[in-house]
């Protein structure tokens, strides 16, 4: 598996369903549903004490419109604080 490169993989604690492949976290959307996963903005894994480096998407279907992903350099948004920020 190519992200075994990157070093031990991180089995999410809320998404481990006991999958053939625990590491990986699969998100669909049937005709019908309502909402889709993730669809507001949210922050992966952060909140824990050891988050992991990162996350790689792999996409099997895409819409032709919508669905984008985004990220947000938190290291940057914490830099351009004020003083006062930072210690708050």
């Amino acid at each position: 598996m190519f992200t075994k490169y990157f070093g031990d993989l991180f089995i999410h604690p809320n998404f481990n369903l006991g999958q053939n492949n625990p590491e990986m976290v699969y998100l669909t959307r049937e005709p019908g549903d309502t909402a889709a996963a993730g669809e507001k903005w949210h922050a992966d894994t952060t909140m824990m004490k050891n988050p992991p480096m990162g996350a790689i998407l792999f996409a099997l279907e895409v819409p032709d419109w919508g669905g984008d992903t985004l990220f947000a350099n938190q290291y940057m948004a914490f830099e351009n604080l004020s003083p006062g920020m930072k210690n708050y």
